[in-house]
């Protein structure tokens, strides 16, 4: 490759140019396996597989899938969240000549179903939890061949017992139906030999995975990535940290969706080539995480920057035994400077910033690790890689340093181009070079910034959102005439996903209502933070909506205006404060629907008693003592207890005041009945208690056990209550009846 200006800025180690394996990208499993087979290749919740165990198993898989049919070229999809099979999966797939497309077990039907149709997919490997949906789905649209896996098929015996009555208190089964074309992981395994010749692969031609994406603009488009572009990314990575390498002794902590591009190429195929130790996390959970790096004491982790503003503020971070940790690695979001200098306190490792994306296998740009780096920098382009900003309007004019315009990448590890779309193909696609679609700049030492992401993407925790698909969603609802999705900010997920709506003549529908709708159709990290409802939106004069004036018109999310004095009394912040903090909420978020409710909610603090009754969700009146009505709601707990959720120190939610501003929920509120005891354990051992008592009612009856910080984590959207319940996270001791009348208030 010819000199350009960023080389000079390389690592000593870095070379200009590379040479790239001319393999199936299968090959990384018999590399390690040759090299690494007696080394544990993966950890997960105590089930240790070496190399050549994982080998043998994907073997076994791929010899299976050829007797069930599948043929070099095929679709065959993976389903599953962070576990051996996934491994074992993928590299069976690629052994075949058939194609990974990787979905993420979020889906809800509708988007399952278009990856289905769209890929022409033969074959699907999903979790046994979800043959329902996966069922639903493959009555209209198949695939032809479904093989569900279970979890405790990996899990330790001694843990099986507990996961499946996790499972089973969700309200889910591992229970799978049976018929043509249904088979069970462990049956196929136990038949299967080891007998599998690997077909001919043309690594620079064939496809290897076809994961799915927005691309720059639309719908979800299925990106051609061969098996040379995805080779040649685990090269390209490898080498950038060579000298912070220890092949053969690393230890991966994956928490990052093995699905999504950044955790298939910097986790899977990189630790792969690298003999690393995987310590599994089937999702990422604050606590689980942190027990897994005391225990496992990982060298290298890779995640989004929400991963690491998680653990670095969880109050057991120094605990942990973060300083195992050499070297860790952001994509999908920038990362604040603040989470580098914070993670400093607990590790000297090092970290490295980048960026890329899934038409590039996904990498293209990286800070040097021990050269000069530049805040808000992405980096520099990575060996082989070439890079230019154009102008806007044509893509054709190069501009100089500190110049604004569109990112063009040209490497070996650029996509074959979109399923199916020769089109959009040809758009994005230019003599070789790719078109990002993010606006960018390069200073005079070749680094470069991304100054405005995709024109329309939002990216939320980490997770790309396409507007186009939520307002898809939007528009089937009836009472929905035109509508629009943006990013605002948001100070923990970077972004939140905002809808705008302009409802037909005549119609009505409240934002909750909206949002139901939405978490229908929509995976949760893809459904509207909020909604808000305009009489038009704004559009250019060939009528396009014009979704940056909304951007630039929407507030950020942030915390409330009002701070309450952590030392306030008792009784000056239910009769001054609370009014305020009433009458702020109200205007910044009008309620709808509430016309003709009253909402009576009581508090007792230590033998004070406050009573609180909002009227149409728009008018409180705070009365000091008991009133005659029965309140909706009667909370008891001790001041000190207060104090700790005034203070911030536990958050509890909107309180009870704010929280039922529909009338879908204010409904659910006036049905449920029964006492509920919380026992929050705080990080010293102590617990937290409050006792809520709903409409008047001693029975039923239940007490919930959860530390501080997962009840916060929940109630802020960050732990699903299901998944806290199956996990152990929450502890519920009582009528179960009365735990679901309480997930109807949540939902």
């Amino acid at each position: 490759m010819e000199e350009r200006r960023w080389h000079r800025f390389y690592d000593f180690w870095v070379p200009r140019s590379l040479t790239y394996p001319r393999q199936p990208l299968s090959a990384l499993m018999d590399f390690a396996a040759n090299q690494y087979g007696d080394r544990t290749a993966t950890i997960f919740y105590g089930a240790e597989m070496t190399y050549r165990d994982l080998r043998a198993h994907s073997i076994r898989l791929a010899t299976a899938l050829d007797a069930l049919g599948v043929r070099p070229g095929d679709r065959v999809g993976i389903m599953l969240p962070n576990c051996p099979q996934f491994f074992i999966a993928f590299y069976a797939i690629l052994r075949l000549g058939a194609v990974v497309v990787p979905l993420n077990p979020l889906y809800v039907e509708r988007e399952l179903r278009y990856v289905v149709e769209d890929s022409g997919m033969r074959a699907l490997i999903a979790l046994d939890t979800m043959a329902p949906k996966v069922m639903a789905v493959r009555e209209q649209a198949g695939p032809e061949l479904v093989i569900f896996a279970g979890l405790q098929d990996s899990m330790p015996e001694a843990i099986r017992p507990l996961y499946l009555q996790r499972v089973q208190a969700q309200g889910m089964s591992v229970e799978t139906p049976s018929g043509p074309g249904l088979y069970r992981w462990a049956d196929l395994m136990e038949r299967a030999g080891e007998r599998f010749f690997q077909p001919p692969v043309n690594p620079v031609e064939d496809v290897a995975v076809l994961p799915y994406t927005g691309g720059t603009t639309g719908l979800p488009k299925g990106v051609m990535l061969t098996h040379f572009n995805l080779f040649a990314n685990v090269i390209q990575a490898y080498v950038w940290a060579r000298e912070f390498v220890r092949r053969g002794e690393e230890r991966y902590l994956v928490v990052l969706p093995l699905f999504h591009s950044f955790g298939m190429t910097s986790l899977m195929n990189v630790g792969m080539f690298n003999g690393a130790t995987f310590i599994l996390l089937p999702r990422f959970d604050v606590e689980e995480a942190l027990n897994a790096i005391r225990t496992y004491q990982p060298t290298f982790l890779p995640a989004v920057p929400t991963m690491y503003i998680a653990l670095l503020n969880h109050p057991r971070a120094a605990e942990a035994g973060l300083g195992s940790i050499r070297l860790c690695n952001s994509g999908a979001a920038p990362l604040p400077v603040e989470v580098i200098q914070q993670f400093a306190r607990f590790s000297s490792g090092a970290f490295i910033e980048g960026y890329g994306l899934t038409e590039a296998s996904p990498i293209t740009h990286i800070n040097p690790i021990m050269n000069l780096k530049k805040l808000g920098s992405i980096g520099l382009p990575i060996p082989d890689t070439d890079a230019r900003i154009v102008d806007v309007e044509t893509g054709t004019r190069e501009l100089g340093p500190g110049e604004i315009g569109e990112l063009i990448i040209k490497g070996p590890q650029v996509m074959k181009g979109y399923w199916n779309r020769p089109e959009e193909t040809a758009q994005t696609l230019r003599d070789g070079w790719l078109y990002t679609g993010d606006i960018a700049r390069m200073d005079e030492d070749g680094y470069f910034y991304i100054v405005d992401r995709k024109k329309d993407m939002i990216l939320t925790g980490g997770f790309n959102v396409y507007p186009r698909e939520v307002e898809e969603v939007l528009y089937a609802h009836p009472a929905v005439l035109e509508a629009a999705v943006v990013g605002v900010p948001d100070p923990y997920r970077g972004e939140a996903v905002k809808a705008y709506v302009v409802l037909k003549p005549g119609a009505q529908a409240s934002e909750e209502e909206i949002l139901e709708h939405c978490r229908k159709n929509l995976a949760p990290y893809k459904v509207p933070r909020s909604v808000e409802f305009r009489d038009s939106l704004p559009k250019s004069m060939v009528g396009k909506v014009l979704r940056r004036m909304l951007r630039e018109a929407a507030p950020a999310i942030a915390a409330p205006s009002l701070t309450v004095p952590p030392d306030v009394p008792i009784r000056a912040f239910f009769m001054e404060w609370v009014p305020r903090l009433f009458e702020a909420a109200v205007a910044a978020a009008p309620p709808e629907g509430m016309e003709g409710t009253t909402l009576i909610v009581r508090y007792r603090v230590d033998g004070e008693v406050f009573t609180l009754r909002v009227e149409d969700g728009r008018r409180l009146t705070v009365v000091e003592g008991e009133t005659e009505e029965t309140p909706h709601v009667e909370l008891i707990l001790h001041p000190e207890a207060l104090r700790e959720v005034i203070a911030g120190r536990l958050y509890m939610g909107d309180p009870p005041y704010l929280a039922f501003q529909s009338r879908r929920r204010f409904e659910a509120l006036q049905r449920l009945k029964g006492t509920v005891r919380l026992e929050l354990e705080r990080p010293d051992g102590t617990l937290w208690q409050a006792t809520a008592i709903y409409n008047g009612a001693a029975e039923p009856s239940g007490t919930l056990r959860m530390t501080t910080t997962d009840y916060s984590s929940m109630q802020r959207g960050e732990l699903d209550g299901q998944v806290a319940f199956a996990t152990g996270k929450l502890r519920w001791e009582g009528d179960f009846t009365l735990l679901i009348g309480l997930r109807t208030l949540r939902e």
